[in-house]
């Protein structure tokens, strides 16, 4: 796999078999298309001095493997802090809208806190392989990244840890920014710390919210995930997001949590 989309046009991108999720080859996994949008405000919104302090997904409807047209504009102009939103449209139809927060960088004298430890686990050389989801496709999302686990797997339910990277480009022909790398993979925090059997507890994402202190560094992002259900109340993933040099920022996911009929 070459990459997850292939630019044609300024706005509009095919989406390649890589980023179908780990149900069917239909339906893209969010990471991706989420990653696309955010580079594209990245590329039209962020300049010298400035970066994203946090990146807010909503998916609106389930994501086709079909071509999407991305549209940006700006919610809310500012000289030091600025709304911008993105929007993904296939067929017509919206089915994906980011919303981040494009922040002016912080002074290079001012105050600096206690660099932020790496939260208990193993370098990437130093983690194993986590197996498989049990019916879960190999040929989309799921060959197109790599996950190293250091606590958990994805043969096992609860929480887990583990090193994340892409094996491909995110648009062919385009670098990825720290911040597509983050949210390519921490989409996958619920899949990471599944708390019982998807095929007949499914629990689906309808956003995630990613808040990084830091731009990461390196091609290994990585995921401590928890998931946190309470029958009669709700379920939702939370994940802290490290490099190799230490945390850099967490992400949440709103979880709709079933039973499968």
């Amino acid at each position: 796999m070459d990459s997850f989309y292939t630019r044609c046009g300024d706005s509009t991108f095919e989406s390649t078999p890589a980023t179908a999720g780990p149900w069917g080859p239909q339906t893209q996994h969010a990471g991706p298309p989420s990653a696309l949008l955010a580079g594209e405000i990245e590329r039209l919104h962020v300049s010298e001095g400035r970066r994203l302090g946090r990146v807010a997904v909503d998916i609106l409807a389930p994501i086709p493997v079909a071509p999407i047209t991305v549209s940006t504009s700006v919610a809310r102009p500012g000289t030091r802090t600025t709304l911008i939103e993105a929007v993904g449209t296939i067929n017509d139809t919206p089915v994906v809208a980011v919303r981040a927060w494009v922040l002016a960088r912080v002074p290079c004298d001012y105050p600096a806190t206690e660099p932020s430890s790496l939260p208990g686990y193993d370098r990437p050389e130093r983690a194993r392989d986590g197996g498989t989801i049990a019916g879960a496709s190999l040929d989309g999302y799921l060959g197109a990244t790599q996950f190293r686990f250091t606590a958990g797997s994805f043969a096992e339910f609860g929480p887990a840890t583990a090193w994340g990277r892409t094996r491909c480009a995110l648009v062919l022909g385009e670098e990825l920014t720290p911040w597509q790398r983050v949210l390519i993979l921490t989409d996958s925090s619920s899949g990471l710390s599944m708390a019982a059997d998807p095929r007949r507890y499914p629990a689906i994402n309808p956003d995630l919210h990613v808040v990084l202190h830091r731009d990461p560094v390196g091609d290994w992002i990585g995921i401590d995930a928890r998931t946190h259900t309470v029958p009669g109340h709700g379920s939702a993933a939370y994940a802290r997001v490290s490099d190799a040099a230490g945390m850099v920022g967490t992400s949440t996911q709103t979880l709709y949590a079933s039973t499968a009929v």
